[in-house]
Formats: C-alpha cells, structure tokens, sequence
C-alpha cells in the first residue's frame, strides 16, 4: 500500500460520513529528512492540506514528528476562527495533520519577481500578529516570509504553526521576547516589500531589535545550523546591511512628518525591549 491510499484511509476515518478520493490528493512539497511531506487534498466539499512526517527517520519519526503534530494541532486549535489562520485542524495520526488550506502567494515569492504590497497589508499582519499574541500563540518563525502568505484579496495570512509556542507558562521578559519577534517579522517584510516607509516608531522598534538580536542564541532550526548556516553568514550580512541602510534613508525622508494612521496602529508594538 502506498503513502497516498494510507492518507486517504486516515482521511475517511476522521472525517466520518465522509468519502475521500486518492485521485484528488497531490503531493506539494516532499520533505527531506526532518521535514514534512506537504499534500493538497481537494474535491468538490474539502480543500486541504496534509502534512506528514511518516517518512522521517524512524529516531526523528518517534520524537520531533510526533511534537511537530502535537504542536501544530494545539496552535491552530487555540487559533481556531482567527482569520488569516488555517482552520479545520484535525490530527490523522501521531505523524499526520490536516488542516484547511489557504490560497495565497508567499512573501518570498513576492520578492522573487519585484512585487510590493501597500502599506495596508503591513497594518493588518500587525493586527492579526496582536489577536494571535491575545489568543496566547507566539508563531516565532514569520521571519522566514515563506510562513506568510498575500491571499487573492490581498490579505496577509500566516501558515506553518509547528515551531509555534504558547505564551502563558514563560516568564515575563521571555514572553516580550517572543512577542516582539514576531513583531519585527512585520517590520521586516514592510521594508522588504512596500514602497512606503514604516511608521517611525516601528523603524526606531526595528533597529532596537536587530541590534539585539545577533545575541538571541535560538535562531532557525539546530538541523539547518548543523548543516551549512556558515556559508551564509556573509548574505545575512549583506541582508542585515541593506536593511539598515534603508532604515537610515527614510527616518531622514520622515523627519517632521506626522505621526500616519498606520503609526497609530503600530504604535503599541514599539514598547522597550
């Protein structure tokens, strides 16, 4: 029996009544050794994704696949009803997810071919960052802008809540931590990806956090360090370069601006370190 019809089996058994068809499922994105495989499951009544990690090393399989599953169903559980958030979370094994999926181009394909976005979509990812963070999720990872999506009506959603943590069981300085990274993933796709400049609060927040965040020892997954994170250093560099050359240009184009709208909405997330 192939991977396909023990997705479909898993399938027709969580969803009761149901009847799922092994011609409507479609392999997106296959993972390579600690990474999930990535299915579309679409007919006529379901469009979903399917994320399984029973290909994995037996070890991996056993540990960090089963968290993975476990993680991502708590998150979108807790998430449940947030728009820009993926619903119909359901568990399909201890290594196999499904969940509703969500159309949409990723930020870095954005980037790839030259596209901006308006300063608009910035302000609501804040805004769904800030329900998310009042739900007590922290995603963690919207740094990597593949994690965030521009929908067909042009609305900012999030995907990928493995590495995600709830808020509640950390002490008060780790939680601020966390909170404002996800905040300065905002930040950093405004900069990347719209012609207008961020708020100047939200420059002055950013700067701070970059600043702080080269002493920040948990960054990206242990595998991917392991493996060739050194023949990098020099891009993120570069990269970290760019972004503040770009800070410095347009605090100087603000000077004695007014506070915008888009100030006000973001105004919040610039609180100390």
């Amino acid at each position: 029996m192939g991977n396909n019809e023990k997705i479909i089996i898993l399938l027709n058994a969580r969803y009761a009544g149901e009847r799922f068809s092994v011609g409507n499922l479609k392999l997106l994105r296959a993972g390579r050794y600690g990474n999930a495989h990535v299915y579309r499951y679409r007919d006529a009544r379901h469009d979903l994704v399917v994320k399984d990690f029973s290909h994995c090393p037996w070890w991996f399989r056993w540990t960090l696949g089963r968290f993975y599953v476990q993680r991502e169903c708590l998150m979108l559980t807790m998430l449940e009803g947030v728009p820009g958030v993926a619903g119909n979370c359901r568990k399909l094994g201890p290594y196999m997810v499904s969940y509703d999926f969500i159309e949409g181009e990723t930020l870095t394909d954005r980037m790839k071919r030259n596209a901006t976005l308006p300063a608009s979509f910035f302000v609501q990812w804040y805004e769904l960052t800030k329900t998310m963070h009042k739900r007590g999720v922290v995603h963690l990872d919207t740094r990597n802008l593949s994690n965030v999506l521009c929908s067909p009506e042009g609305q900012p959603c999030v995907i990928d809540f493995q590495s995600a943590l709830r808020l509640r069981f950390w002490p008060g300085f780790i939680r601020r931590i966390m909170v404002n990274t996800d905040v300065s993933a905002v930040c950093k796709g405004w900069l990347r990806l719209c012609s207008k400049p961020p708020p100047p609060e939200l420059i002055v927040f950013y700067e701070r956090f970059t600043r702080w965040r080269k002493f920040w020892i948990f960054k990206g997954y242990p595998l991917r360090k392991l493996k060739a994170n050194w023949k990098n250093r020099q891009s993120r560099a570069q990269s970290e370069l760019n972004d503040r050359a770009k800070l410095a240009l347009r605090t100087e184009s603000n000077a004695g601006a007014n506070a915008s709208s888009p100030a006000s909405a973001a105004k919040s997330a610039c609180g100390p370190l």
